[in-house]
């Protein structure tokens, strides 16, 4: 039986069901003693969290000036070194330095220095320009000592002078 009777539909909704009930009773009776209840424990388990990936922005202007600045840097830093290292060696704390032949090396990377610490290393471009001049003043170290070690000459070997 689905809802409530026609007869007891015409006496309203709330007074309908009550009489209904009343004359009618349960319509199930139990013959059977009660029966205890199991308590079903369910093990529950935490929700995953969900982790999200940030993605790495394509084309960007930062991305590409780094590309840029490894090929740009060693060709900007050569371009300029020429123009410092005359400007740096006409002045007497340059020709002060303890350094004979690694002068204009010493004076770079002592620049090199200077503007990192000045944490002018951390732009793209002006990174990678500082990269190539530390790289490039090393290998001229390395090609002069080179040359003094193969000339073998006892004095030339060693890269100091006296203080004087």
């Amino acid at each position: 039986m689905k809802g409530l009777p026609k007869k007891y539909a015409k006496m309203g909704f709330k007074k309908g069901w009550k009489v209904y009930k009343s004359t009618h009773g349960k319509s199930v009776k139990r013959t059977s003693s009660k029966r205890s209840v199991k308590r079903v424990v369910t093990k529950k388990t935490m929700a995953k969290r969900k982790s999200y990936k940030k993605k790495k922005p394509i084309g960007t202007f930062g991305n590409a000036m780094k590309g840029i600045g490894s090929l740009a840097g060693p060709i900007i830093y050569g371009a300029a070194r020429a123009k410092i290292s005359n400007m740096l060696s006409n002045t007497t704390f340059v020709q002060r330095l303890p350094v004979s032949d690694y002068t204009d090396e010493a004076v770079m990377l002592g620049l090199n220095k200077g503007l990192r610490m000045m944490k002018l290393g951390s732009q793209p471009l002006i990174g990678s320009v500082l990269r190539a001049q530390k790289q490039i003043e090393l290998a001229r170290i390395g090609e002069t000592l080179a040359k003094q070690l193969t000339q073998g000459s006892s004095n030339s070997a060693l890269p100091f002078k006296e203080w004087s």
